[in-house]
């Protein structure tokens, strides 16, 4: 036989290592990667949440103020003043107002369309004193009972705000105003066309709570359309009982007429 020995070589220790820090470096690399993308994930899904809420927030205003509306008061003889079913009143951080935003779910229900809404801003107890933060709350309550604009389910619609006004447009002067009130002076029986919105919302840092938030700014404005034509829907609607007795004795005129026509005509006939 030939003197042919084969040799098991292995790595030597300066190759392990050499090994073991290139793999350390591509673990390292990949898990920052990882780390990293997680954060940009977490830091979309805040932006996400944050812009749905604004929107959420915007469209309920939206709707409530396109289908706002006012009445004119009734008088009260006895007590010698206006009572008003219907009314908008505003101020720069709270509107309230009477809105037909809303469907009958169910049938047999005594309910209506119709509810009295207030948005306002509501300051958070538990900010800090350089860095105040608000929210938005809504409020619906029952149908135009005798106190306007009562108890009513609360709830907030937008939160972590640094700041939130309110502007009211007045067609007839085209101009901007902050306060409203359809019950007296120019502004009476009569609905803002419009309402600007203005708000300042934290944008926060979701792996870093303490860190200065980014605040970002906006300002929109919703148009309150078909006033006038829903206000006398609603004034119809109100007197319905009314109407059917003044249709039922009109009707009832109308009878006794043709019967009292009827033998009239009886006698001059040849």
């Amino acid at each position: 036989m030939s003197g042919i020995h084969k040799w098991k070589q292995g790595f030597s220790l300066v190759e392990v290592m050499i090994t073991m820090v290139i793999l350390s470096f591509i673990i390292y690399g990949t898990m920052s990667m990882v780390n990293r993308n997680q954060r940009l994930a977490a830091v979309i899904h805040e932006e996400l949440s944050l812009f749905h809420e604004i929107r959420a927030s915007m469209t309920s205003i939206e709707n409530d103020i396109s289908m706002i509306f006012v009445m004119k008061p009734r008088f009260d003889f006895q007590n010698r003043q206006e009572i008003f079913d219907a009314v908008f009143i505003g101020t720069p951080k709270k509107f309230s107002a009477v809105t037909m935003n809303y469907q009958k779910r169910v049938a047999t229900q005594r309910d209506t369309n119709i509810r009295e809404i207030e948005y306002y801003v509501l300051k958070d107890k538990t900010a800090n004193e350089g860095e105040p933060a608000f929210s938005l709350m809504k409020k619906k309550s029952s149908f135009l009972d005798e106190e306007l604009f009562g108890p009513g389910i609360e709830y907030a619609v937008l939160t972590d705000l640094k700041s939130f006004s309110f502007r009211y447009y007045f067609e007839k002067d085209r101009t901007w105003l902050t306060e409203w009130d359809s019950r007296r002076g120019n502004t009476k029986n009569i609905a803002p066309r419009a309402v600007e919105v203005t708000f300042e919302i934290y944008q926060r840092d979701p792996d870093d709570p303490d860190k200065k938030p980014k605040v970002l700014f906006f300002q929109t404005k919703f148009l309150a359309d078909s006033v006038i034509e829903r206000s006398r829907l609603f004034e119809l609607s109100k007197n319905v009982q009314q109407l059917q007795q003044l249709a039922g004795s009109k009707q009832g005129a109308t009878s006794s007429g043709s019967s009292s026509s009827g033998q009239s005509s009886g006698g001059v006939s040849p």
